[in-house]
């Protein structure tokens, strides 16, 4: 039984050290990804980009339909 509160106590410690200094997420970490096709969706990363002093270089522009649904043939295909 001592070994069992032994090894719950040190797993405590253990646990309040690791939340008790969480390692923040540089900016220069963070990728931010956007639909080119969305006019709005460029401005909008921008804005964060800045806001959150994210690299420019760390935006990424991917060409997306600007729809919600897909039909099977076009899932389908490679």
């Amino acid at each position: 039984m001592m070994i069992i509160s032994i090894f719950g106590l040190l797993f405590l410690i253990m646990t309040a050290v690791i939340e008790a200094n969480p390692t923040p997420i540089a900016p220069k970490q963070v990728l931010v990804v956007y639909n080119q096709s969305v006019k709005e969706a460029k401005e909008l990363a921008e804005f964060y980009a800045v806001s959150r002093q994210i690299p420019p270089s760390n935006l990424i522009a991917l060409s997306c339909v600007d729809k919600n649904t897909i039909d099977r043939e076009t899932y389908n295909d490679p």
